[in-house]
């Protein structure tokens, strides 16, 4: 059996009264004020750097590389071939052995969170000479690079640089 307690209902109502209201605060206006003592404020925002990096050496590069028709065309052709043979390197292991074999490294494939893995990877490319280049394309099934080309990759690595 449970027991229970009389309740005084005026004691409790009057208990209520006595508690204050809350106060609500506009937090822009406290963190927008003059620093006081005893008050605190945000610092001021600062951009990532790797993000800045990133933004550089992606898009503010293609800006200059896409004005002209001539330089567009070859910067978009060798870049197809490159991702052709990373796409062809990563999802077949016959190809990954080939590429190992001619140049004894793997191709590092160009990622969106780092910022420098499209460099590393033009440059691992680049480890292979022309020479031997052209008839790792054929084996795989690849367009060839042209002169033009592997000589672009080769300019687009050392401004990279």
């Amino acid at each position: 059996f449970r027991m229970y307690q009389s309740c005084d209902l005026e004691s409790e109502s009057e208990k209520e009264d006595d508690e204050e209201e809350p106060t609500f605060t506009d937090v822009i206006n406290v963190l927008s004020a003059p620093s006081t003592e005893g008050q605190f404020s945000l610092p001021p925002h600062y951009r990532c750097a790797s993000h800045t990096i990133n933004l550089i050496s992606t898009s503010d590069v293609e800006k200059p590389l896409n004005s002209s028709a001539e330089t567009k065309s070859v910067y978009r052709s060798s870049m197809a071939k490159c991702s052709a043979l990373w796409t062809k390197a990563s999802r077949s292991t016959l190809a990954a052995e080939q590429v190992e074999e001619i140049s004894c490294r793997k191709l590092m494939v160009p990622t969106t969170t780092r910022w420098n893995s499209l460099y590393e990877a033009i440059s691992r490319i680049l480890t292979i000479p022309s020479n031997e280049l052209n008839p790792l394309c054929v084996k795989l099934g690849i367009k060839c690079f042209t002169e033009k080309e592997y000589q672009f990759l080769k300019e687009y690595i050392s401004v990279m640089k």
